[in-house]
């Protein structure tokens, strides 16, 4: 894993601008203590409703803060642990406010003098920006489904929230495409000379194909032809292999804390619909 700086800063810079960008706002426009950043999306999956501490830490008061109002929101949600964090402390702060380790991921960087030679594009896959609001349809149903691994409610919150992200210029929404059908996903978000990967997602049954690998080729394609210095993502410890074959590297950790909002009065868990599984199984793992 390499240690350089600026591409840690890189990983991390674009990870927050994502974020930034799925949720609808900030969790509190007025009240929000200052040593955290909070935002809100409304769709009830923890993945899309985070927090994070963008200095060294964050106070015990400041985190129950969030919790308390996600809480009143009844909607899961995660705080990243960064690497410019005190992540001892503020692991340790996160765990007495009843958060617990969701999952580690490893951020990833490239620059374009590592690049490898393009990714073969498997036979019969067409791959088209969503640029209407049928296409962004199937990219929330596509991504839901290929994260989720099966079609929850939570497709057409995405969906509205994926629509508002398509009219912004920084934002490239990629839907790939068999016979028709639609199959895989992914997404770029141009942010301060980076393009950060997002949403690569395939259908189970079509994993293994190289599908994924071609629908992130297809948006760091996006990326060199808009001058960008860098690419970067953030991925599952399952899905680093792929992207190292692709010529990214390693070069830092991040750690993701779950909380979800108490149980209902009649013993349900409000922040998740009936028997869907909030821990995305091939998030970040293209297939």
């Amino acid at each position: 894993m390499t240690r350089d700086p600026s591409a840690v800063r890189d990983v991390e810079s674009g990870h927050l601008a994502y974020f930034e960008s799925v949720g609808s706002g900030r969790l509190a426009e007025t009240d929000t203590p200052v040593d955290v950043r909070a935002y809100v999306s409304g769709v009830r999956l923890p993945l899309f409703n985070v927090a994070f501490a963008p200095g060294r830490t964050a106070r015990l008061a400041s985190i129950g803060w969030v919790a308390d109002r996600f809480g009143d929101l009844r909607l899961p949600h995660l705080w990243w642990l960064l690497p410019s964090n005190d992540r001892r402390t503020l692991r340790s702060r996160l765990e007495r406010a009843g958060y617990t380790l969701w999952e580690e991921s490893i951020g990833m960087s490239l620059d374009p003098s590592g690049r490898r030679a393009s990714v073969p594009r498997p036979s019969g896959l067409e791959i088209h920006e969503a640029t209407t609001g049928l296409a962004v349809r199937d990219f929330a149903q596509t991504f839901t489904e290929g994260t989720f691994e099966r079609d929850p409610d939570a497709a057409d919150a995405i969906a509205r929230r994926f629509a508002s992200l398509r009219r912004q210029r920084e934002t490239v929404l990629l839907v790939g495409y068999l016979g028709g059908h639609p199959v895989a996903t992914s997404a770029g978000f141009l942010h301060d000379g980076l393009i950060g990967v997002h949403a690569v997602a395939t259908l189970p049954r079509f994993r293994h194909q190289g599908i994924g690998a071609a629908m992130t080729d297809e948006i760091l394609e996006r990326g060199w032809s808009a001058g960008i210095r860098r690419a970067v993502l953030v991925a599952s410890p399952g899905g680093t292999s792929l992207y190292a074959r692709m010529g990214f590297v390693a070069c830092c950790r991040l750690l993701a804390y779950l909380r979800e909002p108490k149980p209902r009065a009649d013993g349900r868990k409000s922040g998740r619909g009936p028997g869907i599984d909030p821990r995305p199984s091939r998030l970040r793992s293209p297939g």
